[in-house]
């Protein structure tokens, strides 16, 4: 008769030791004794055995049975609702919870509300729900209590307290987000989904890392167990930054069992993407996608290493490959899209300030930048990116503020050389050269960076044959960077060497065109030769006058030079007149007629209590012809 009622259970469990009970059931008892403990017995069998085959139809018509049996049982309700939210009703699971006044008295119904609210983008409702203050949701966590006949959440804190980070995430708090995700690992050190959200979006400061790792020391110690020694192992990977102040030995080996996890894998490869050896992080990656070609995790590092290594036929097939196997996602490989469908994604807003300055949108840039930075809190990125833009835009000031916020979080040579901490830059610089070196990861373009920082350091501090070095070595590695070529002109800028100054600049516009650096500084080496000619030919010309005015002559010999440079055809030479800065004596002004040229060229005597201004009058006149 059960069979016949209920076909699609006929197909399970037919045969099973349930319907064997059930036909017991019926036989022993009648029909008319269906309220019995056996029955509704049989009921939530049958309905957590569908809804372990994931026939949710089928659950949900024997919850609801089992409810009626038990007059509403806490057990039954709260399972009806469980599953009516696995189906997608989530309105239905809220109104059948409202409807036996579970949501209050009971934490595990209230836990389930807020997340039916959850789903259906209710985030105030959900928060409300749970606590919508600090008293409030600490009142429920003390007062969390479930009868001992129902348990279905072994330690419902930790699960109340990750819902709402997550809620104050959608609602960006994000400092409440992380004061949660904290009371959630407090709870329980073994929550990695909470241990994740932090680390992954940078939410941690430097100081709340180390807090957290010395916790979970404290907790290895207490436990003194296999299992919570690996638990501090995946914090000293989570947590490198702390963890790295605290060791020598910056390498951290995993049980061999499980060397081959992926989760291991991917930790692994983010410590060889950190370290630049995008080589051997490729290799990884590339290992583990094989495996698993939609391992969320791995795919923004495997990402990443395409980039750093242009391997853009590679990310041309593996964005084709992502949108086909997600043809409604397509639109979202914008960075627009990624920030609104996660918002609290960093990263992507990040490459969406990018995408602004690179077209020189300082302020959409910065609005994105800034984002970010309220996004992490630890990462000192955001704000050295706002510095940039601060910097770029001429607001000197603003720039080295921000770039002092993310020297607070994460020192090193490029911030300390946007400071003016030249010295310190160089030294950082250098061990980042020699630190790469031993470790042989540091690409070719990255090691063009670093040596043309160290060149930009030392030119900075003026020791400009040590700055051409380190350029030299750039062009060495890649003759084609304008940046290098760019350098060394400058340098030779700096020693008034214009000509090699001005071939250099040339170099660098020859293979950047879009140079404005090189551009700037070649249009002022241009004036600053054509000034400089200027003047070698305005002193020759004042020198030749002089001599003139000393020698009361009126022309030129032959021999001068600027004669003789005219006498080849070539046009004369033009400068200004000036003034001689020595007089002549009075009697000295008019030389004896034996010293003057043999040209035909004469000066007119003038009288001597006429105005001298005549002379320079007539030089001028005769300068003109």
């Amino acid at each position: 008769m059960l069979i016949q009622l209920c076909p699609s259970t006929n197909r399970c469990f037919a045969g099973s030791e349930v319907l064997v009970r059930a036909a017991f059931a019926f036989g022993a008892t009648g029909a008319n004794s269906w309220g019995t403990v056996e029955a509704r017995g049989l009921c939530r069998a049958l309905a957590a055995q569908a809804a372990a085959a994931y026939q949710n139809e089928t659950a949900i018509f024997w919850f609801n049975k089992a409810i009626s049996l038990s007059s509403g049982a806490v057990k039954d309700v709260y399972a009806l609702g469980q599953q009516l939210r696995q189906n997608r009703e989530p309105k239905r699971a809220i109104a059948l919870l409202h409807r036996f006044k579970l949501v209050v008295p009971n934490v595990a119904c209230r836990h389930l509300a807020a997340l039916c609210h959850f789903d259906l983008e209710e985030y105030r409702d959900a928060l409300d729900t749970i606590g919508n203050t600090e008293a409030a949701f600490a009142q429920l966590l003390s007062n969390v209590q479930v009868d001992d006949t129902f348990a279905p959440i072994a330690n419902i804190s930790v699960s109340l307290a990750l819902l709402r980070a997550r809620i104050h995430e959608q609602l960006d708090n994000l400092q409440l987000a992380t004061e949660s995700y904290l009371c959630a690992l407090k709870h329980d050190m073994t929550c990695m989904e909470a241990l994740n959200r932090l680390t992954n979006h940078y939410m941690l400061t430097l100081s709340q890392e180390k807090k957290l790792l010395a916790q979970a020391v404290q907790y290895a110690r207490e436990t003194d167990t296999p299992a919570a020694q690996l638990i501090l192992t995946f914090y000293k990977h989570k947590l490198n930054r702390a963890a790295a102040q605290d060791r020598k030995d910056k390498s951290i080996s995993f049980p061999e069992l499980l060397q081959n996890n992926q989760d291991v894998r991917i930790e692994r490869a983010k410590d060889l993407f950190r370290a630049c050896r995008f080589h051997e992080c490729y290799e990884e990656t590339t290992a583990i996608l094989d495996e698993d070609p939609y391992a969320v995790g791995c795919l923004p590092t495997h990402i990443a290493c395409l980039v750093e290594l242009n391997d853009t036929s590679g990310l041309f097939y593996l964005a084709h490959q992502l949108v086909d196997s997600s043809p409604k996602d397509a639109a979202r490989r914008y960075y627009g899209k990624a920030t609104k469908l996660q918002n609290n994604c960093g990263d992507a807003w990040i490459g969406f300030g990018h995408s602004f300055a690179l077209e020189g949108e300082h302020d959409q840039a910065m609005a994105a930048y800034s984002t970010a930075a309220r996004i992490m809190p630890g990462s000192h990125l955001p704000l050295m990116y706002i510095g940039m833009e601060y910097s770029a835009t001429d607001h000197h000031e603003l720039a080295k503020s921000y770039f002092e916020r993310a020297m607070t979080r994460y020192g090193t040579g490029i911030l300390n050389l946007k400071l003016g901490f030249f010295d310190v830059a160089v030294e950082n610089l250098r061990n980042a050269l020699d630190l790469a070196s031993a470790q042989n990861s540091m690409t070719t373009r990255h090691r063009v960076a670093s040596f043309n920082a160290l060149g930009r350091a030392y030119h900075s501090s003026q020791w400009y044959e040590e700055a051409i070095g380190f350029y030299e070595q750039a062009l060495a590695l890649d003759g084609r960077n304008g940046e290098a070529h760019a350098g060394i002109g400058a340098c030779y800028h700096e020693q008034d060497d214009l000509g090699a100054a001005i071939e250099s600049y040339h170099q660098a516009l020859a293979v950047q065109p879009a140079n404005v650096f090189a551009q700037v500084l070649l249009d002022h080496a241009l004036l600053e030769e054509a000034d400089q000619h200027l003047r070698d030919i305005d002193d020759c010309l004042l020198d030749q006058f002089a001599t003139n005015s000393l020698s009361g002559i009126a022309g030129f010999d032959e021999s001068d030079p600027l004669i003789s440079h005219r006498s080849t055809g070539q046009p004369p030479l033009q400068a200004h007149h000036r003034e001689p800065q020595i007089e002549p004596p009075e009697n000295e002004r008019f030389p004896p007629p034996s010293r003057l040229p043999s040209n035909n060229l004469r000066l007119s005597p003038i009288p001597q209590d006429s105005d001298t201004s005549a002379l320079d009058e007539s030089a001028m006149d005769m300068s003109d012809a």
